[in-house]
């Protein structure tokens, strides 16, 4: 998984406003610690298989 799926994931599924750019800064890793938490997720800004999950899986 590349930089730039992820926020593309964050922005336009969950609406959080990260720039896609494909550059993994500071400001992507804030939002997906922000989005972990808000997930109830470990906030640890790691893109490990639990936060994953919450970007990619559609609820039904």
């Amino acid at each position: 998984m590349n930089a730039r799926s992820v926020q593309r994931s964050l922005a336009v599924d969950h609406g959080w406003r990260v720039e896609v750019d494909g550059v993994w800064g500071p400001h992507s890793k804030s939002i997906l610690r922000q989005f972990q938490a808000e997930k109830g997720l470990v906030v640890d800004g790691v893109f490990g298989p639990a936060t994953w999950t919450a970007l990619f899986t559609r609820s039904r």
